[in-house]
């Protein structure tokens, strides 16, 4: 327990490390959460309840720390669903939930990282050092969403704080500068071993924590003159740590060894031995591989300014630091410089894979700043520090809560990250659906996308939408592309819609286009221009016969802001009787200027209309004082038969 005196500091951080990882969860997702670890989670939850251990092995990653946090969530969703608390059927919620364990545990991590920072280094650099963790936005980020990076990162991190408080700071060191003694815990070992155990669960590359760790301790052992045995002997602890934890955690290790086995081995043959299969996009350019400054390029573009500067102040008053915290800075760069030749090795490549070693690197920048105020006066150096969290939470504010596209703004922010890696992981598609939701008569037109699974989850009942393919059905009214499709490069037809069609919306995060909507409007099968008022244009129509029925379609285009209007249809005898009717009140709700709409509807024919040629007239009027709007720019049906500013469609043979 921390002491009354470091209280308040542990609730600093606990607040900054909380706060930005659970407010707002659910407000978008990502591809791999709807189409992996959202089902996959659930199917682990199955599996533990039915009693087959075995199917809980359902990635290669392997991810067994996400689903488990994954099936929290959902037992707590079914919890509060079952006591009326909450909407069962609303995505955002069910996957808000699902993320809280998940985000929770990461920020745990970082209150964690502080009490072991604590017995490594001064209080205020390892204050500063928790905060900057807590507060990167990159961390942050995939902090929040259902997903192995940060988990991996989390305990990783843990683990080798941890092994560097025993052996850099254990009993038999020479404790100089030990600003908070400890004697050699076994538990801390024991605790080393399991979190590596939870890193190497929550994601394959974790393994890099194993030379990370044994680095550390051969590495103390030659410096304090120590007998080789006794490290070998504790790292055999720590690997039996590490070993009984993963069979404790993942039941399939012990129900089907096997298949656990050949999971793990599939992350390294097909996971990471093979490009991605969508492909991937670096420096402006679509490529399968990219070369070898990828990693090189995304750790200086994932920065944020702070941590660059502080990165770039490290060597300062480098001889001047306490023995121990040399060795602590240099575990943490040994470990960093393990994750990126450990990804590097791998065609498949994305920036997000760097996020592990940024607590890390959030520490190492934390030491370049205090080794810059550490010989100033006390009241200047809590300023500089106070100012320095300062930043770090503006900054983390900013990109709230899209920390998963934060790049460095020294470097060009968002804009340059857009030019450089793959981005658009889902974010703005709530958006999307939103305005979509706003379209007039959505629910009777198609909308196309060039990513349906992480739209579908927002889209209200009756909204459908569909990945392109062939021809476009005449019943599309949108077509959504989105950015990560841009990167990748357009296929038909969404690249011929961007060529020829009108765009009408833009979705724009941080200066990044990640969406654009385009209105279809196919060429009325009739073509018959027509003018009503000043402000709304009939195109032509669409018209099918039926049994019974008369399927007509109204194509339109507004100039300006259109009134709202009501529009009446009547099918006349050659006598110029009616002989069936409709009228739709209010047809331009919603409407907007400049754009196109179509009005679809079905004239029902009497059972006992006899065959003849009838006259299809339609007329738009003012719904509160039933006055027409004038009819200009084409023949207007006999004002004897139908009153003023009728427009007669066609003929109908009956």
């Amino acid at each position: 327990m921390p002491s009354r005196s470091a209280a308040p500091t542990y609730l600093l951080v606990a607040l900054a490390a909380i706060l930005p990882r659970v407010i707002g969860l659910g407000q978008f997702v990502t591809i791999d959460e709807v189409g992996g670890w959202m089902p996959r989670s659930q199917n682990f939850l199955t599996a533990i309840s039915s009693g087959n251990l075995a199917a809980t092995a359902q990635s290669a990653h392997p991810g067994v720390t996400t689903m488990w946090l994954g099936a929290a969530g959902l037992l707590l969703h079914g919890v509060l669903a079952a006591r009326g608390l909450l909407d069962p059927a609303d995505f955002a919620t069910r996957l808000g939930l699902m993320q809280m364990p998940l985000a929770l545990v990461n920020a745990a991590a970082v209150v964690a990282g502080f009490w072991l920072l604590r017995r490594l280094l001064v209080p205020q650099l390892a204050l500063l050092a928790a905060l900057l963790w807590a507060l990167d936005p990159f961390v942050i980020g995939f902090s929040r969403v259902l997903h192995v990076d940060a988990l991996m990162g989390s305990f990783a991190t843990l683990s080798l704080l941890a092994a560097c408080v025993f052996w850099l700071r254990g009993g038999w060191g020479r404790g100089d500068g030990d600003y908070s003694p400890s004697p050699l815990p076994l538990p801390l070992l024991i605790s080393s071993g399991i979190l590596a155990a939870l890193a190497v669960l929550s994601k394959s590359p974790g393994v890099a924590i194993v030379p990370a760790v044994v680095g550390i301790a051969a590495w103390a052992t030659w410096r304090n003159r120590r007998p080789w045995r006794h490290s070998l002997r504790e790292l055999a602890i720590w690997g039996a740590s590490a070993i009984l934890a993963a069979l404790l955690i993942w039941p399939a290790l012990w129900a089907s060894p096997s298949l656990a086995i050949s999971k793990l081995t599939a992350s390294v043959t097909d996971e990471g031995g093979e490009p991605h299969q969508s492909g991937n996009f670096y420096l402006g350019q679509p490529i399968d591989v990219p070369g070898p400054t990828y990693y090189a390029t995304a750790l200086a573009m994932r920065l944020t300014p702070l941590t660059l500067v502080g990165l770039g102040l490290l060597a300062l008053r480098w001889r001047r630091r306490p023995r121990a915290e040399q060795s602590a800075m240099a575990a943490l760069a040994w470990f960093i410089l393990l994750i990126v030749l450990e990804l590097s090795l791998f065609p498949k490549k994305f920036d997000r894979y760097l996020e592990p070693a940024f607590p890390a690197i959030d520490i190492l920048a934390a030491a370049g700043i205090w080794a810059l105020v550490a010989g100033w006066r006390p009241p200047q150096r809590a300023g500089v520090l106070a100012w320095a969290t300062l930043a770090a939470a503006a900054n983390a504010v900013w990109w709230h809560p899209y920390g998963i596209i934060a790049y460095n703004q020294l470097l060009g922010g968002a804009t340059a990250g857009a030019r450089t890696f793959h981005m658009g992981w889902g974010e703005g598609m709530p958006q999307v659906a939103d305005w979509l939701a706003r379209q007039p008569n959505i629910a009777e037109q198609g909308t196309i996308s060039s990513t349906v699974a992480t739209l579908r989850p927002y889209l209200r009942p009756g909204i459908g939408v569909e990945l392109p393919s062939g021809t476009v059905p005449p019943t599309t009214g949108f077509a959504v592309v989105y950015l990560r499709s841009i990167q990748s490069g357009l296929g038909p037809p969404l690249d011929q819609i961007v060529a020829t069609q009108r765009m009408i919306y833009t979705l724009t995060i941080q200066s990044v286009v990640y969406a654009q909507i385009y209105e279809l409007a196919p060429a009325p099968a009739h073509p018959l221009p027509a003018t009503f008022g000043t402000s709304i244009l009939l195109q032509g129509y669409d018209l099918t016969q039926g049994v019974g029925i008369l399927d007509l379609t109204l194509h339109w285009q507004t100039a300006d802001l259109p009134p709202d209007v009501s529009l009446f249809v009547y099918l006349l005898d050659p006598q110029g009787q009616r002989r069936a009717q409709i009228d739709l009140p209010v047809i331009t709700t919603g409407w907007d200027a400049g754009r196109r709409y179509r009005t679809r509807m079905a004239l029902s024919l009497p059972d006992n209309l006899p065959a003849d040629t009838y006259q299809l007239v339609i007329g738009l009027y003012n719904p509160q004082n039933f006055v027409r709007l004038p009819l200009t720019g084409a023949t207007p049906a006999n004002p004897a038969f139908v009153g003023p500013d009728a427009l007669l469609l066609t003929a109908v043979r009956r």
